[in-house]
């Protein structure tokens, strides 16, 4: 019996780190948005895809490593807006979201751009440990948290 030939675009599905990832909290997710006609106007106009945009967004905000903006301007107001809208305040102070918020860009801010594979290989492991070992159950356990 033949093989079938693996598809060489398929991408590349992670597997969760903790066990609270599945469902809306998993991180592969095939995403179908009803986007606003205005925002896909406005997307058009100034010639860049709405996903781009809307991953722009979630990289400067979470403070990611790879991809992330040079420019302080985009990420800060990424948080003013997350701010704005009231996200985690039902759980956390406004200081407290914009400092959990800080740590992450601190985090990406780490990132040994231009180094050797190895290096950035160990760095990014170094990262994930941290991020899930230490930042969120920081933050998960704060004494405001509700449950």
């Amino acid at each position: 019996m033949r093989k079938k030939p693996k598809n060489k675009k398929a991408k590349a599905v992670s597997k969760p780190r903790m066990k609270w990832q599945k469902g809306a909290y998993d991180r592969n997710q095939e995403v179908r948005l009803d986007q606003p006609y205005q925002f896909m106007l406005l997307c058009k106009l100034v010639g860049v895809p709405p996903m781009r945009m809307i991953n722009d967004f979630m990289t400067n905000l979470g403070g990611d490593s790879s991809n992330r903006a040079k420019n302080e301007g985009c990420r800060s107001t990424a948080v003013e807006y997350f701010i704005q809208c009231g996200y985690g305040q039902d759980y956390y102070s406004q200081p407290d979201i914009r400092q959990m918020l800080r740590e992450l860009d601190t985090m990406g801010g780490l990132w040994p751009e231009g180094d050797k594979w190895k290096t950035i290989k160990r760095h990014a492991k170094w990262r994930d440990y941290y991020q899930d070992n230490y930042w969120f159950k920081k933050w998960y356990r704060k004494t405001r948290r509700k449950l």
